[in-house]
């Protein structure tokens, strides 16, 4: 059975994801071969800023980097701004989230939650607030933060064709072609897609996460030495001409 304090704790962990998502569209942007000291920069800003400035950095790289024309460009930079206006938003819930007081509570009609009371300051002086939390309460927050998570890994995996637009995908269809991805990869990917986890633009950048072609063309020199899959339960996908 759901309760208010199971919703509060995954609200607090998909949080997190979002934050790692932006940082890690930061670090990926950057380009960079040590990609450590990028992380070291962006550990001393707080949240706030660094979504921000996520901003700024992409709007940068689109600009410099994208293979679009000016009209695309500026589509793509005001759909980022919306993901970073959505994103400071909720930031400002989880900050009133984790800065408030709570108490168990059943109400007149039976349901258990909780009551938050949740103080600050105004006009020099200090005003409380209480609100009543249901596990109902937290499911519009929970739908738009899983929705800035998907559209924060469509960015991500747009700039990663932007950065290296000749690596085959694990997903492209080609003809003739069985696509294998290592077992590892393949269930971080699952992983990826349930809980929107980020997965790390180093690990990608490796070959590793390359799928490995195991059907040469038909035309191919290769076609006679061509060998089947060793492991089927690697096999992602199959696709025939």
């Amino acid at each position: 059975m759901s309760t208010s304090q199971h919703q509060f704790g995954q609200f607090i962990v998909l949080f997190q994801h979002g934050e790692a998502a932006f940082t890690e569209l930061m670090v990926l942007m950057a380009r960079s071969e040590d990609e450590e000291v990028i992380r070291m920069l962006l550990n001393d800003l707080e949240y706030s800023r660094r979504v921000r400035t996520a901003a700024v950095v992409y709007a940068r790289f689109v600009s410099l980097s994208s293979p679009l024309d000016e009209a695309e460009k500026a589509t793509k930079i005001t759909a980022f701004n919306k993901v970073r206006k959505e994103l400071l938003r909720l930031g400002k819930v989880r900050n009133a989230l984790v800065h408030s007081r709570y108490f168990s509570r059943t109400n007149v009609n039976g349901k258990l939650g909780l009551i938050r009371i949740h103080s600050q300051l105004q006009s020099g002086e200090r005003n409380e607030e209480e609100h009543e939390m249901l596990p109902e309460t937290f499911a519009a927050e929970h739908v738009a933060l899983s929705g800035a998570l998907a559209k924060s890994e469509q960015f991500r995996l747009q700039i990663i064709n932007w950065i290296f637009p000749d690596v085959q995908r694990p997903y492209s269809k080609r003809p003739n072609e069985t696509l294998v991805v290592p077992k590892p990869e393949a269930e971080a990917v699952t992983t990826c897609l349930i809980s929107f986890e980020v997965v790390s633009s180093k690990s990608f950048a490796r070959s590793n996460f390359t799928p490995t072609r195991t059907k040469p063309h038909a035309h191919s020199p290769a076609a006679a030495n061509a060998h089947a899959p060793r492991d089927s339960e690697n096999a992602v996908s199959k696709y025939s001409g």
